[in-house]
């Protein structure tokens, strides 16, 4: 609770406090008052926060900070199928050789996705990668 501040202000910093919530800004941003947040869940996300001189033509300071963010570069290998080097034959052969009044039972949906694994078996079964 802070003194001076009112409910509204004090019921918004509790839920801040109970959701571990850190405010970074302490200085005042317009006039004498903080108006201007810069929240985060881990307080050692934000360094080197200074509040300076207003923009041109505004009333509110400058807030000017810094963030610690580390990422990694995902190295996104796309396979690429060369559908020149599949057997067609052995896929019409396999094909041919499935019972399909066996396999294609149920209603639309259950019959398509049945359809659809027997395709992408085959097609898993065929080294056509680059």
């Amino acid at each position: 609770m802070k003194s001076g501040a009112t409910a509204e202000t004090n019921r918004f910093l509790e839920c801040m406090d109970d959701d571990f919530v850190t405010q970074h800004v302490t200085e005042p941003t317009r006039s004498n008052a903080v108006l201007d947040l810069v929240m985060t869940r881990d307080p050692d996300l934000i360094n080197s926060i200074s509040v300076t001189e207003p923009l041109r033509g505004s009333d509110h300071n400058m807030v000017i900070f810094v963030i610690h963010h580390q990422w990694e570069i995902a190295d996104n290998v796309k396979e690429i199928r060369d559908y020149l080097k599949a057997d067609y034959d052995k896929i019409r052969s396999e094909l041919a050789s499935k019972n399909w009044d066996e396999l294609l039972v149920g209603n639309a949906d259950e019959c398509w996705y049945c359809f659809k694994e027997v395709i992408f078996d085959l097609k898993e079964q065929n080294d056509t990668y680059h």
